[in-house]
């Protein structure tokens, strides 16, 4: 990790804890397969964290990035301990809301803020 992740990865981390509101991010997976009855159990593995909701830019519409009825809510690297991925489940104010894509900002080496697309289920 270079000297710039190092104060990069700090600035997104603290900036978001400041300005941001308090979340809940959902993650499910198969989990286990039990052979005894031929099914999966689900995992569900749920983190409150900080984030900063906003509306899509335009340029992020035009690219086809959003559209404009999506949410994009930053989330410093740090505040998460799983990766986050394509339909796990944000709740904000008792509303779940689905992660559509991902994009990672990399502050050299390292991701220092998560971009997540997100539509209201």
């Amino acid at each position: 990790m270079t000297q710039l992740d190092k104060t990069a990865i700090a600035k997104a981390y603290a900036l978001i804890n400041k300005f941001g509101k308090v979340l809940t991010y959902k993650s499910e997976s198969e989990g286990v397969f039990d052979p005894s009855t031929g099914d999966f159990t689900e995992s569900v593995t749920t983190q409150s964290f900080k984030g900063f909701i906003t509306k899509p830019k335009t340029g992020e519409i035009t690219s086809g990035m959003a559209t404009i009825e999506d949410n994009i809510i930053l989330v410093a690297s740090k505040s998460l301990d799983i990766e986050p991925k394509a339909n796990d489940i944000i709740t904000i104010n008792a509303k779940d809301i689905t992660i559509k894509s991902i994009n990672s900002v990399y502050s050299g080496e390292e991701i220092c803020l998560y971009k997540l697309v997100c539509k209201l289920r």
